[in-house]
């Protein structure tokens, strides 16, 4: 099993989407540093925190565009209470009201979410 291939199934299940919609892009000189070594779990490891990093940022910058939207049903809930599935944001509990990505950025009146890491911030 390739690095890549892991990456996309960690992306898929903390996004909470199937796996034909991810893709993973690296080995791009304009996208953040990572180790020089890239062996085997270390790369994978490394690439994994930062696969984290950028889903809890789309998750953050979604809950932030569904809370501006006083009819989304995530209206008033915090970050530490949502879980990704089912190719959105959910209340966990006994709530369990959520909306897809789809639905939070038409709430929004955006056709898309873009994030970008502080790339400074993870350089040592």
């Amino acid at each position: 099993m390739s690095a890549a291939t892991v990456q996309i199934q960690h992306a898929a299940d903390r996004l909470g989407l199937p796996l034909e919609l991810i893709s993973i892009h690296y080995g791009d000189s304009h996208l953040a540093e990572t180790p020089l070594m890239a062996g085997g779990s270390n790369q994978t490891a490394t690439i994994f925190a930062a696969v984290q990093a950028a889903v809890e940022q789309v998750h953050r910058e979604m809950l932030k565009l569904a809370q501006k939207n006083s009819a989304s049903p995530l209206a008033g809930a915090k970050y530490e209470q949502l879980m990704a599935r089912d190719g959105g944001l959910y209340r966990t509990g006994g709530h369990g009201s959520g909306a897809t990505y789809t639905a939070i950025l038409r709430g929004a009146n955006k056709d898309f979410l873009e994030v970008e890491q502080d790339r400074a911030r993870h350089r040592k």
